[in-house]
């Protein structure tokens, strides 16, 4: 089992949203969490194409924070760790393990909602940190998305700590700068959208060092993959262009 080793505190996560009513069940994000010093807002990126889209399929925003205003500055971090398990519960460490953080990790509750996904049972909900910003070698599980849909390979066939690569779609229906998954050349699933961006950057810069199957789990009919993903520290030449 692989261990994060450079734990990044961010300072934005992406909350996103997916309807049960998109026939392609993309992943919108609809609002942005930012950190400073002691206090974290929340606000909804009503200029975007995603928030429209997502409106369209019926977002109402999130159930602690009025859509009908922007920003909220208040209450939020605390809203939010309800979707974390209390630090105090004795298997907290095994929960730590699961996203594969050291069980001793010193990490505040922002970071971990980034790391964890903070998803609930039957929720629509889940949060992406903004990596744009992350220069240093580090290290994330990243669920394969599109797995259940996509997979040329049926979970049972897939072996823990296989290596896959990433390679670019451009004639893919939905969205053409979709990136396939691939396991021994056949496709298993897609980079998230909302990671796209980063990941196109890294692959041009040649960042990411491995990228293996860590964990299955879900129910048969709803299988899950993770990736771990592990990228070097960008060059300090490439930093100063």
């Amino acid at each position: 089992m692989n261990s994060i080793k450079h734990i990044v505190e961010f300072d934005t996560l992406n909350l996103v949203w997916q309807s049960g009513n998109d026939p392609n069940r993309l992943r919108y994000v609809v609002a942005e969490l930012t950190r400073h010093d002691n206090n974290v807002q929340l606000r909804y990126l009503k200029s975007t194409q995603d928030f429209k889209t997502a409106l369209g399929f019926g977002f109402k925003g999130y159930p602690a924070f009025n859509i009908e205003k922007d920003i909220h500055s208040s209450g939020v971090i605390e809203a939010f760790k309800r979707r974390l398990p209390p630090r105090t519960r004795g298997d907290f460490g095994k929960y730590l393990e699961m996203f594969r953080l050291p069980q001793d990790a010193e990490i505040s509750d922002f970071a971990l909602l980034g790391y964890s996904g903070a998803k609930l049972p039957g929720d629509e909900f889940s949060i992406i940190p903004s990596l744009e910003e992350v220069t240093q070698s580090f290290e994330f599980l990243m669920e394969v998305a599109g797995f259940r849909h996509n997979s040329k390979i049926p979970i049972e066939s897939i072996e823990l700590k296989s290596h896959v690569t990433f390679e670019a779609e451009p004639d893919n229906p939905v969205d053409p700068s979709a990136i396939k998954i691939l396991l021994d050349g056949n496709k298993i699933g897609y980079v998230t959208r909302n990671l796209l961006p980063q990941f196109y950057r890294w692959l041009e810069e040649g960042r990411i060092e491995t990228a293996v199957i860590e964990r299955k789990n879900g129910q048969p009919d709803r299988p899950t993959l993770y990736l771990f993903v592990k990228l070097k520290a960008k060059s300090s030449m490439k930093q100063s262009m």
